[in-house]
């Protein structure tokens, strides 16, 4: 193969490393290229893997709070608000994950919105989660699901609370107390998990860039 032909392959190849972000799109042709290429591999696989558990992580928190939600009797009070404000980030991590995830796997939208946009996205994304989970940790204490004590009195458990005219404290007698409990918990647990899978994705992110790996992934 002569210098002309080897040449338009090396470029061809690039173009396909610049529009779609395989790792092997480069030629090797350097031990500086292989290590950029092992590092930028590297660093593709967590980025995808962080962006692909953030969906998973903002899946489980909506559909844990969608069920909270539901299991809330309005006939004695409305839902809390911290239970409404996750299905609101459960909907929001989504939203950033797949843009992320979109970001991730094509370059020139990589290119479109900017990385300081998706750091943005990540960033904010990542307090949004940290309050909540903080809230819902507060709320929820230490207190054991198994203590009927604990979940009667936690309205994020109870489903709903009232008092009758003697001022006695009122719940349902048939709420699941004991799931509902796991499930805030699950949802606390999964709101920490996102944020720092966010916090990570910054972190991949600036590697990339700073270190202008973006043409070996």
């Amino acid at each position: 193969m002569n210098n002309r032909d080897s040449n338009t392959q090396y470029k061809f190849k690039r173009l396909a490393g610049f529009l779609l972000n395989y790792p092997w799109a480069v030629i090797e042709k350097s031990p500086v290229d292989k290590l950029l290429i092992s590092i930028g591999t590297m660093a593709f696989t967590g980025a995808l893997f962080l962006r692909i558990f953030q969906i998973i992580s903002a899946v489980i928190v909506l559909g844990l709070s969608v069920s909270l939600l539901q299991g809330q009797n309005p006939r004695l009070s409305n839902a809390p608000i911290i239970t409404t404000y996750n299905i609101f980030l459960g909907g929001w991590g989504l939203f950033t994950a797949l843009i992320g995830l979109l970001a991730v796997c094509i370059i020139p939208l990589q290119n479109l919105v900017g990385g300081f946009f998706v750091i943005s996205l990540d960033g904010f994304s990542a307090f949004l989660y940290l309050c909540g989970a903080i809230a819902m940790a507060v709320r929820l204490g230490l207190g054991n699901c198994g203590d009927v004590s604990f979940t009667e009195f936690n309205d994020i458990i109870n489903g709903g609370y009232a008092f009758d005219e003697k001022g006695n404290f009122l719940v349902s007698s048939n709420v699941p107390f004991e799931a509902r409990c796991q499930k805030a918990k699950a949802t606390t647990a999964f709101l920490f998990f996102g944020m720092a899978a966010f916090l990570g994705s910054i972190g991949i992110t600036l590697l990339l860039r700073r270190g202008k790996l973006n043409a070996y992934v």
